[in-house]
């Protein structure tokens, strides 16, 4: 089951549900999957009881690899269930509990929906857009923002970067720092990793009336790939200047498209 549980421009998040019978079912299949490669002393390979396979890797990695394979799976069932059409998402919360449904909180970068009013009622004479290099560099630059990485730094927090918190409740959640509120962005910023903060709770009057001890776990910044000949081929071009070329092309359809 999927739902949409807050809506905030282009960015979406979801909450999915999987049922405690298909947890159990994933989870035995990942047994048997990993009895088939791993090596334990006293049977021959794929031959050990899944208890014995469970007890050797250890059932909290195993819960990990699951979480990670059930999220592969729903995942994409879930945004199309909801009518999303997702550029990059992540996932901010997770639960998995002995017996139970497993249960996670994505954050979802949306292709941002245009109403366009009906131009079929105007009768304008509009010269076709021109493209230009400033069009193609500027739309080269979302490409490497497209495919930009979070990487962890060892550094204290900038204005720029994601910190990744635990509350004294056990929850854990990025924070973007360029679209924080306020005083939380002011209570993060110069911290590291490891570092234990008080984050204010402020009412609709922006007074303090709690705090919230936040642990700091990681700090990351967004990383750009190089525009180099290495990421035109990424994106299955033979070399720069074809990436170029077709950024270029893509560019004059829409403007195409836009006149007629």
């Amino acid at each position: 089951m999927a739902e949409i549980l807050e809506r905030s421009g282009y960015l979406v998040k979801v909450r999915v549900e999987v049922p405690k019978e298909k947890v159990e079912e994933r989870y035995q299949a990942l047994l048997r999957d990993v009895a088939k490669r791993v090596r334990i002393p006293g049977f021959r390979p794929g031959r050990a009881p899944l208890k014995v396979v469970e007890a050797r890797i250890g059932r909290e990695e195993l819960l990990s690899d699951l979480k990670e394979r059930l999220v592969k799976e729903t995942y994409p069932l879930a945004v199309q269930e909801l009518g999303l059409v997702p550029v990059a998402a992540r996932v901010v919360e997770e639960e998995l509990s002995e017996g139970e449904g497993f249960r996670y909180v994505a954050e979802v970068e949306n292709y941002p929906e245009v109403q366009l009013p009906d131009w079929r009622s105007f009768d304008l004479q509009v010269a076709q857009e021109e493209v230009t290099e400033e069009m193609v560099d500027k739309a080269l630059e979302e490409l490497r923002h497209r495919y930009a990485e979070l990487v962890p730094v060892d550094r204290e927090a900038q204005e720029k970067d994601h910190v990744f918190v635990r509350t004294e409740k056990g929850a854990e959640f990025p924070i973007d720092l360029s679209k924080a509120l306020p005083h939380v962005r002011e209570t993060l910023l110069g911290k590291r990793a490891g570092e234990v903060v008080m984050v204010p709770v402020l009412n609709e009057m922006g007074e303090k009336v709690r705090e919230v001890r936040t642990e700091i776990l990681e700090v990351k910044t967004l990383e750009l790939p190089e525009l180099d000949e290495e990421f035109a081929k990424t994106l299955e071009a033979e070399s720069l200047e074809e990436l170029r070329e077709r950024v270029r092309e893509s560019l004059k359809r829409q403007a195409e498209a836009r006149y007629q």
